[in-house]
């Protein structure tokens, strides 16, 4: 039985290090970008890849939903930039209002 290749490894199976990992682009050189959507109040907000990580951002949707008695979705955007991601998401929610980041959604 042959042994699969660990996710760690590198293409010649040998390990990777901590500077060949970091050397490492992102899928097709996109972005990601967490998208938080309101259905009720048809609104959403946008986090870049500079902005707090995805696993914070779901845990405070998850805090203030619960709080406010508000079923709120999140998701991820690939995109080249955060204009594409925008541009696509309005695409989809064309009748949705973007309030900015989760920060900024948050304080309205």
């Amino acid at each position: 039985m042959e042994r699969g290749r660990a996710a760690s490894d590198g293409p010649d199976g040998a390990p990777m290090t901590s500077s060949d990992k970091e050397s490492v682009s992102p899928v097709s050189g996109r972005l990601t970008f967490h998208v938080i959507i309101d259905h009720t109040h048809r609104t959403f907000s946008m986090d870049g890849p500079d902005g707090p990580s995805g696993v914070r951002l779901h845990y405070e949707m998850l805090v203030v939903a619960r709080k406010q008695s508000k079923k709120l979705l999140d998701l991820d955007v690939r995109a080249e930039t955060g204009d594409a991601a925008l541009a696509e998401i309005q695409a989809h929610l064309p009748d949705y209002t973007f309030l900015g980041t989760w920060a900024e959604a948050r304080d309205k």
